[in-house]
């Protein structure tokens, strides 16, 4: 049984002054295509766009105006005046001439102001005012990162420099270092100096020695300061901080979804719902990493101490600015994949380039967090064919640990993994499907038919690396808890997971232990607990004629999984999609199941025992009311889920919920209804499901033209 509830909300935040969205006043509405832009002195004449919301059929005017800024008119000219917009014409251009003079000067800013809009109807939009940047030409210089750190003793320490970009001439910078610690009471030598660039380069380390070798125990803490550059300019980052890193967290609590609200005016207008960003909590301060649309879902760390994005391995270039590269996240979501006291893992998933937002356009990134604040970052960029995608050297790692003063970053040779060996007698009934550097843990599986009472293994270490915090996943364990002995001893100081899937249960372990020998653990269920296991679905391949993805006959464990729904060869191929890419809920004691699948435009079916599929449909537009191609606005013309996507929100023996977001669009992907704000029509579906089948909907039609044709 299922109920549909269509809730059409005017949104009060697109009330400005009280009369309702600016795409609905007549005349329509005169803003800057963007907020913000720039350029160099030698790149003039440069033209800043103004647009009109819709072409009219009579003349339109806007005035301009410098409203203010930094610069002292010596290096522009813009003297004020007016645009006009003849009938059928929708964007007009400012004309901005700058001076070249040559002269190294820091970046200038020119504020401009549209005022006194004239023609029937017509008003001025939020984005009044526009900020135009006179970049410096001159080469910026600054860390690559503020923070960097080691496990192992050291004697010395390379941080790496950057240029901007490539100089006509040498670039040089002095660096000053200084220790703050213990150490400062001992004999320990730190260089300072000065760093050069030839023309060309555009990265150089600086190496800095100690004498005599800096343990771990020393707590170690060294900052470098740039200072006098020459011919360049210093960075945002022109501090950084190296210290021995030492474990600072044990405790994971957990991610959780939420819509964090800036206050900043994108916020207040934007279509979402409560559901729209992620936050992962670190231990018993307010630490936590952020998942959230400022910055397109760029994830931040944050504490007391400040704020640190991540680094931004994929370029970015969409219709925003900054960070927040996709200004209503059209190309980017964030899921919840995994989450309990052992790990944490978040799939981000986005368009990096919006000129390529098709089946191989996406990149996906695994971020798995564990309790001690190591921060696991798998990059996976979409090509083709579809071998390249999956192939591991398609992936970019990235190891981070979270701690109080920031994001440290570091390689993986500085966490050399022990290598394990299992043990002959449990060969039989496990095996050990290698260390994955995408996971940073240990991987073993269980035989369907094995029958051991334990699993038992050793960790050897090399080359004197030191065991520290080892992570084991163990697919198909079942729900059975367990305890854990190292050398033989009881061991209690761990954290314990599991990874639920539609045929089975994966147990994950993360063990609080920090040794520089090799170790012999062993993993026993508790006294009255079972491993179980279910039977696979059969080759989805098998068929000359492909039928829609099937599951197994005997119904399964009540809940919502993530999967990979297969369909046909060919057609799977096409897609650069991971392990949680669509969503099945199961039953205990009914052989149907509920979907969302890529397939279907994640559109939910209900499919019986016999694989019959059957759908409540969708919310749907009119293309005409919007002056679009077609008939209709609707998630079935969005093939390709650029816009749509499906989410558990939660599942556990009493229910599951799924959110499904969407766009209405026609069949060039267009949104209706599109105002000044760049946001057109979403919609958010959410569906709560009990173990008896019974089913709730309630969906959310975001708009800013109610009264319009929807079904």
């Amino acid at each position: 049984m299922a109920v549909d509830k269509i809730l059409l909300t005017r949104n009060s935040d697109f009330h400005p002054t009280g009369v309702g969205p600016d795409s609905t006043r007549s005349g329509g509405v005169i803003f800057f295509k963007a907020l913000a832009s720039g350029g160099f002195e030698y790149s003039s004449p440069l033209e800043i766009p103004v647009q009109l919301s819709t072409m009219q059929s009579a003349f339109f005017t806007v005035d301009y105006r410098v409203k203010g800024g930094n610069d002292t008119n010596e290096d522009f000219t813009l003297s004020p005046g007016r645009l006009t917009c003849a009938p059928g014409e929708n964007e007009k251009d400012i004309q901005l001439n700058i001076t070249d003079d040559q002269l190294d000067e820091d970046d200038e800013q020119i504020q401009i102001e549209l005022v006194n809009a004239a023609g029937p109807g017509v008003r001025i939009g939020k984005k009044a005012t526009h900020t135009f940047t006179i970049f410096d030409p001159r080469p910026i210089i600054a860390f690559e990162r503020s923070l960097s750190g080691e496990f192992k003793p050291v004697s010395s320490i390379d941080i790496p420099l950057a240029l901007s970009v490539s100089a006509l001439q040498q670039v040089s910078v002095d660096y000053i270092v200084t220790a703050i610690s213990e150490i400062q009471k001992r004999n320990v030598r730190l260089e300072s100096g000065v760093i050069s660039f030839a023309p060309g380069e555009m990265r150089k380390s600086i190496s800095t020695k100690f004498t005599p070798k800096i343990t771990q125990e020393e707590n170690l803490t060294v900052n470098i300061a740039l200072t006098n550059p020459v011919n360049a300019k210093l960075g945002s980052q022109r501090t950084h901080m190296f210290t021995c890193i030492k474990q600072q967290y044990i405790r994971l609590r957990g991610a959780f979804y939420g819509r964090i609200n800036s206050g900043e005016t994108w916020e207040s207008v934007a279509k979402v719902g409560p559901h729209a960003d992620v936050v992962v909590r670190l231990g018993d301060d307010d630490d936590k990493l952020v998942f959230w649309r400022g910055s397109s879902y760029l994830p931040y760390w944050e504490t007391d101490d400040g704020r640190w994005y991540v680094d931004e391995m994929v370029p970015r270039q969409g219709d925003g600015t900054g960070l927040q590269h996709d200004k209503i996240c059209q190309y980017a979501h964030v899921k919840i994949v995994e989450n309990s006291l052992a790990r944490t893992v978040i799939l981000w998933r986005y368009v990096p380039q919006f000129d390529n937002p098709v089946f191989n356009g996406w990149v996906e990134e695994y971020c798995t967090i564990y309790p001690d604040g190591l921060f696991v970052r798998q990059i996976r960029q979409g090509t083709e064919p579809f071998k390249k995608w999956i192939n591991p050297d398609n992936d970019m790692i990235q190891l981070l640990m979270l701690t109080k003063k920031g994001i440290i970053s570091f390689s993986n040779s500085q966490m050399q993994p022990a290598v394990l060996t299992l043990s002959d007698t449990f060969t039989q009934c496990f095996d050990y499907l290698g260390f994955a550097p995408t996971e940073w843990a240990y991987i073993l599986k269980r035989h369907p038919d094995g029958l051991c009472s334990s699993l038992d293994f050793r960790l050897d270490i090399e080359n004197k690396a030191p065991i520290r915090n080892p992570v084991f996943v163990v697919k198909d364990w079942g729900d059975a808890n367990v305890k854990i002995r190292v050398d033989g001893v009881d061991f209690g100081d761990f954290k314990r997971g599991e990874a639920k899937h539609l045929n089975g249960v994966d147990l994950v372990l993360w063990l609080n232990i920090q040794v520089d020998h090799s170790v012999s653990i062993s993993i026993l269920p508790l006294e009255g607990q079972t491993l179980n296991i279910r039977i696979s679905p059969p080759d989805p391949y098998r068929y000359d004629i492909p039928v829609f993805p099937e599951g197994l006959s005997e119904p399964g464990p009540f809940g919502a999984y993530y999967t990979h729904l297969k369909y046909t060869k060919l057609w799977d191929e096409l897609w650069c999609v991971g392990k949680y890419a669509d969503i099945v809920v199961q039953f205990d004691d009914y052989p149907c199941r509920l979907l969302f699948w890529r397939g279907t435009g994640n559109v939910p079916h209900w499919s019986n025992e016999q694989n019959r599929w059957y759908s409540n449909q969708f919310v749907e537009r009119g293309a005409g009311d919007a002056g679009l191609a077609g008939c209709c606005c609707e998630p079935m013309q969005d093939h390709e889920c650029r816009y749509s996507h499906a989410r558990i929100i939660s599942s556990h023996d009493a229910r599951a919920v799924i959110h499904w977001r969407y766009a209405p669009c026609d069949k060039y992907y267009r949104h209706p209804f599109v105002d000044e704000t760049g946001w057109g029509d979403w919609i958010d579906e959410y569906y709560t499901i009990y173990p008896d089948t019974v089913s709730v909907r309630k969906a959310t039609l975001y708009t800013s033209e109610p009264d319009k044709f929807n079904e």
